[in-house]
């Protein structure tokens, strides 16, 4: 470490990034002695073994009520590192709203934990982001999922393809819109980058929460269909869904 970026550390220290507790200089991952007890994590709780989605109660089954009833073919399977409540709610507003990009280097290291735990016997020919919404770099100042990606690709030995699916057109802001809008917002919206190459491939997705899983099925429908074989996704947060809006979700 160059002596810049010490005294930086010292004038500046890093904050956990659920908290916003000052942590000590220099250390790697900002999360405070407190705060792991405090969120929850996807892996220590029963969880759709197709979406991730956390389960109510459906007796023996392993499947939420949407796994079920959609059998969605598009996506492989989506894995979250924690549900997206409480701290880990106003933390990832922060990163996204407020454009604090110095949140990223922790949140990969959760996910690459994550990763392991559920993908580490599967080789991955790629990694590649869900595209940003317009808005969404005008409020943070920079792409917050291409961000992860960066950051994520080396920890877990994954090549990154960096703006390979792109906006066809533009749609409006999912946080804005209702469940049953969110699932025909998207669409036809995503495509594979002309002259990039897919085919037979096994593709990681990286988003930073899944709500209706729409944005994973959009750009898992655009993979495949430009010739990838299988699609996982893998998310930092996915939101739960309370029992009586289960259909609904």
């Amino acid at each position: 470490m160059n002596i810049f970026r010490f005294l930086l550390n010292i004038l500046f220290p890093p904050h956990c990034v659920f908290c916003d507790r000052t942590m000590e200089p220099n250390a790697e991952v900002c999360i405070c002695g407190s705060c792991p007890e405090r969120v929850t994590l996807c892996s220590a709780s029963p969880c759709c073994e197709k979406c991730g989605k956390p389960l109510i109660s459906y007796g023996d089954k392993k499947l939420c009520y949407f796994c079920l009833n959609t059998k969605s073919k598009h996506f492989d399977k989506i894995v979250s590192v924690f549900t997206y409540d409480n701290l880990v709610q106003e933390s990832i507003r922060r990163y996204k709203i407020n454009g604090i990009a110095s949140y990223a280097p922790t949140y990969a290291l959760c996910m690459q934990g994550r990763f392991f735990e559920e993908y580490g016997d599967t080789d991955f020919d790629f990694m590649c982001g869900t595209p940003s919404h317009t808005d969404k770099l005008k409020k943070g100042g920079f792409d917050q999922t291409d961000e992860l990606c960066r950051r994520l690709s080396p920890l877990i030995g994954v090549p990154y393809r960096s703006r390979l699916l792109y906006k066809t057109r533009e749609t409006e802001k999912q946080s804005t819109l209702g469940v049953a809008a969110r699932r025909t917002n998207l669409t036809d919206s995503v495509a594979v980058a002309e002259g990039e190459n897919v085919e037979g491939a096994t593709a990681l997705l990286i988003d930073d929460v899944c709500t209706t899983r729409s944005t994973i099925i959009e750009c898992s429908r655009a993979l495949k269909a430009a010739g990838a074989k299988r699609v996982f996704a893998l998310t930092l947060a996915t939101t739960e869904k309370k029992a009586e809006n289960e259909n609904r979700a």
